[in-house]
């Protein structure tokens, strides 16, 4: 049985299949398996699935979602350790290596994630540095990308699978259920690199900032009521109601995307400076029921550990 599990949804993924699957196969750590659920492509996703025989493990599925796929995915996985990738990016070579040895090394941690380089036909290669993460700051928006995670396969018994009706958005639910219940470590390493293209799903999605809206809403909907509805995550849940609600108004919703960058900005700003302060975990020499009451019940999960 194999130690790591990488997992990888696939739809119409042929021209970039090829080089991501390489990049898998070609990792100096040997003790992974490769499981590619192909969501119902129309293109020749499942051939080349086929041309790398015995060396991957894939399904077949309906066009169901991200998520969805993902899912089955980790039900067919076999491994300790969860890694996921996107069919179009690509793995520096020594990611499982690093990644695995840290788990091994820190047995208190339960997932850690890396920083990584996004590569554009226009402006090229750069490096995307991500700092250790707070909370607060996961659910003002998705700070960690999908590919750069691997975590232990004892988090999903914590947390559950990814939510299927948030695909797309489905592992920003997912970091967020995590950092309720695990440790998450940042490597500050790039062994990933994400390519932008004009085939991108998060680009390509109809009503794609109605998504968005509607999503935050949802995640932190679910994050008030497993933290026993604080009054600073109301807020933040009020906030997004109504950004949500306005954007339903016919011809804005999808319009005047940099007003809507700068209204999110303003809101996340209000939001640091007026109730991240409420949201941090209680002193030691506070009573822990008065805490409880107004505070979040959990201490701050995010570690950090330069590997």
């Amino acid at each position: 049985m194999s130690k790591v599990s990488v997992i990888i949804p696939a739809y119409n993924a042929a021209r970039y299949l090829p080089s991501t699957l390489d990049s898998v196969l070609g990792q100096t750590y040997r003790d992974f398996e490769v499981i590619v659920v192909d969501d119902g492509s129309t293109d020749e996703t499942v051939e080349v699935l086929r041309s790398y025989g015995n060396r991957l493990c894939f399904a077949v599925q309906e066009h169901q979602g991200q998520a969805f796929a993902i899912n089955r995915g980790i039900r067919m996985a076999k491994g300790e350790y969860l890694a996921y990738f996107d069919a179009d990016d690509l793995m520096i070579p020594t990611k499982l290596e690093v990644q695995a040895g840290y788990l091994d090394q820190h047995p208190e941690v339960d997932v850690v994630y890396t920083d990584m380089y996004c590569t554009t036909p226009n402006s090229g290669t750069m490096l995307v540095k991500y700092q250790p993460l707070d909370p607060f700051r996961l659910l003002q928006r998705c700070c960690v990308c999908r590919i750069t995670v691997m975590h232990r396969r004892a988090c999903l018994e914590e947390v559950g699978l990814f939510n299927e009706q948030l695909t797309g958005s489905d592992d920003w639910d997912m970091w967020v259920r995590m950092s309720e219940r695990c440790r998450m470590a940042h490597i500050d390493q790039a062994l990933s690199e994400y390519r932008i293209h004009g085939a991108n799903i998060s680009f390509t999605r109809p009503k794609r900032m109605d998504h968005c809206r509607w999503a935050r809403l949802v995640i932190l909907q679910g994050a008030c009521r497993r933290r026993g509805s604080p009054f600073w995550l109301r807020v933040m849940v009020f906030h997004a109601k109504v950004q949500w609600l306005v954007g339903k108004v016919p011809l804005l919703g999808e319009r005047f995307p940099r007003l809507w960058a700068l209204a999110d900005r303003l809101q996340a700003t209000y939001e640091r400076v007026f109730l991240r302060w409420m949201a941090r975990p209680p002193r030691p020499d506070q009573d822990p029921n008065r805490a409880a009451s107004s505070r979040c019940p959990r201490p701050d999960p995010f570690v950090k550990d330069d590997a």
